[in-house]
C-alpha cells in the first residue's frame, strides 16, 4: 500500500516537472548535455523525420570517478550510430556546465544565425526547468521553444530503483528552485 502511494505521489510531482510542447518545422533542435544517449537517439529521429536540418549540441564534460568523460564526444557517437550526418551537427564554440550555459549559448547562435524556432529535447524530469530557461534567455529575441522530452518518465523505468527515482525528482525541484531565487526562470 505504502510502494504504491509512493509510485503515486513520485507520478504527481514528476509530471509537473514535465513540458512536452506541440512541435513543427525548426530552425535546429536542441540536445541538451547529459544524457544517456535517449537525448540524442529522440533528436536524430526528428532530424530524420524532418524537423529541422541542425542539430545543435554543447562542449560539455564530467567528471566520473576520477576520470573526465567528454559528453560532447558520446552525443557525436550516439547521433552517428543514429545516422545523422556530420555536417548537420552544429557543436558550440565554449564549454558549459549548466542548462543556463546552454540556453545562454544557444540564444546567441540563434542571434546569430537568424534562427526563429527550436525544439530542445531533454529528459521529460528536466523539461520545465529548461523551458522556463531557455525562454528567459530568449527573451526579446524572435525565437520560439518548443520542447520535446525523449524517453520513458522516470516512474515509468523498471530500471531504475524507487529511492533512485525519489532523488532525481527531488534534486531536479532543487534545481528549479536554486533557478528560480537566481533569476534564470521566465
Amino acid at each position: 500500500m505504502l510502494l504504491r502511494l509512493s509510485t503515486g505521489a513520485l507520478r504527481i510531482t514528476e509530471r509537473l516537472l514535465q513540458v512536452k510542447d506541440s512541435i513543427e518545422i525548426a530552425d535546429a533542435i536542441v540536445i541538451l548535455a547529459g544524457g544517456n544517449g535517449a537525448r540524442e537517439r529522440h533528436a536524430a529521429e526528428l532530424y530524420h523525420q524532418g524537423y529541422a536540418p541542425v542539430l545543435v549540441i554543447f562542449w560539455a564534460t564530467t567528471e566520473v570517478l576520477g576520470h573526465t568523460v567528454h559528453l560532447t564526444r558520446l552525443a557525436c557517437h550516439h547521433l552517428k550510430e543514429a545516422g545523422v550526418p556530420t555536417e548537420a551537427i552544429q557543436l558550440s564554440s565554449e564549454h558549459v556546465r549548466t542548462t543556463y550555459d546552454e540556453a545562454r549559448q544557444f540564444a546567441t547562435l540563434a542571434q546569430t544565425r537568424g534562427w526563429k524556432k527550436a525544439i530542445v529535447v531533454s529528459d521529460a524530469c528536466h523539461s520545465r526547468r529548461a523551458a522556463l530557461t531557455f525562454r528567459k534567455s530568449l527573451r526579446g529575441l524572435p525565437v520560439q521553444v518548443m520542447m520535446s522530452p525523449c524517453g520513458r518518465t522516470l516512474t515509468a523505468r523498471d530500471d531504475l530503483a524507487m529511492e533512485t527515482k525519489l532523488f532525481h525528482v527531488f534534486f531536479e525541484y532543487v534545481k528549479l528552485l536554486y533557478y528560480f531565487a537566481r533569476g534564470r526562470l521566465a
